[in-house]
């Protein structure tokens, strides 16, 4: 094997590699990188036995050829370097140039790395735009679960209808849920491992996902990467239950402004619940007390914002209750609710957000 290539097109090619086989190293095979030099092209695969990931790149390829090296090694070495790179293999040997630097190592055994899987060349199923997907996975991520013990939890759910892609997570204590256009029209639901999703909101243009039932593995495709992985199989939470169907309380409020009332009141009483007071209204603005009480402090704040409900206060685990509302991209934030004890939704249909209320101790409550 014999190939050039410019320094920084290597780097940028091996970084989501590098990511995918250091993910889960448990052998040095599975902590490498498999490079393949092929007609004016270098591929480069890394994998952590579940998900793989495979980057094609142009280079000027003298012989072609295929070599297995440590990912992270070669990716420290790429990244020293300047200028254009030539790496050679010899007697199971590499051997790495670039400007007045030379350098050699020895590749690790092939023969241990696994098996590639053929590209799979079924029709898509879900075709989006990776910004919007990417746009998505953030909205998404906070309520993915990652307790290695909740294996379908600790995925992404996608489910498609007729022009709509629907992404799913849920960590048994929130809920989130965004909708984005799909290109096509099929219906299919399946989990997908969240390292496949991670590195899918790094591709470019459009993505194609397909599905290889004989393996039951996902397959997301876009210029010049690929990405597969086996579907968690299994039975995912029945969400769709805690999803409120309506909502006899609804607030209307400036997110930015809540998000900062929200973190006043929280910075004395560190570990607290944050106390949200309703007052009874039918219509217009009224005042929205937020406070929070701890062993040792206290402290309230009060905002103007649109209710229309009845008089209640409820209490959210701040952190779990700012994901939720930093998530949210409108200006302006919905949140819905039929009780105290009972599911609170934030967001739209767009973008749902759905979070449990935590149980308020009787001495404890927000400044009058």
């Amino acid at each position: 094997m014999l190939f050039t290539i410019e320094q920084d097109v290597l780097a940028d090619a091996l970084a989501a590699p590098v990511r995918v086989s250091n993910s889960r190293a448990t052998a040095s095979a599975v902590g490498g990188v498999l490079v393949e030099a092929v007609s004016g092209a270098l591929v480069l695969a890394g994998t952590d036995g579940e998900t793989t990931v495979r980057v094609a790149v142009p280079a000027d390829v003298v012989e072609a050829g295929t070599t297995l090296l440590s990912a992270r090694r070669l990716f420290d070495v790429v990244r020293a370097l300047n200028g254009r790179i030539s790496m050679s293999t010899s007697g199971g040997q590499v051997s790495i140039s670039a400007s007045r630097f030379e350098g050699e190592v020895r590749a690790l055994p092939i023969g241990n790395f696994p098996a590639l899987r053929p590209i799979h060349i079924g029709n898509a199923l879900i075709s989006v735009h990776a910004d919007v997907f990417a746009e998505a996975v953030a909205q998404t991520t906070p309520a993915v679960d990652m307790n290695e013990k909740y294996p379908m939890r600790g995925g992404f759910r996608l489910e498609t209808g007729p022009g709509i892609l629907q992404i799913v997570t849920t960590d048994g204590v929130r809920l989130a849920k965004v909708v984005i256009p799909n290109g096509l029209a099929d219906e299919v639901n399946l989990t997908v491992p969240r390292l496949a999703i991670y590195e899918a909101t790094r591709m470019k243009g459009i993505i194609d996902v397909s599905i290889d039932r004989e393996d039951d593995t996902v397959w997301f495709k876009a210029p010049r990467r690929v990405i597969s992985a086996k579907m968690l199989l299994g039975n995912y939470p029945e969400y769709r239950r805690i999803l409120p169907d309506h909502a006899d309380n609804v607030l209307r409020v400036n997110r930015q402004t809540l998000i900062d009332s929200i973190r006043r009141v929280t910075l004395l009483a560190d570990d607290a619940p944050v106390i949200l007071r309703f007052p009874n209204n039918d219509d217009g603005p009224g005042p929205l007390k937020i406070g929070s009480i701890s062993s040792d402090a206290r402290a309230a704040d009060e905002l103007t914002v649109d209710y229309i409900g009845a008089e209640m206060q409820i209490a959210f685990t701040p952190s779990l209750l700012l994901d939720g509302l930093e998530a949210v991209r409108d200006e302006t934030v919905t949140i819905g609710f039929n009780g105290s004890d009972r599911p609170v939704k934030i967001g739209d249909e767009d973008y749902t957000y759905v979070i449990m209320p935590v149980r308020i101790r009787t001495h404890t409550g927000v400044v009058s």
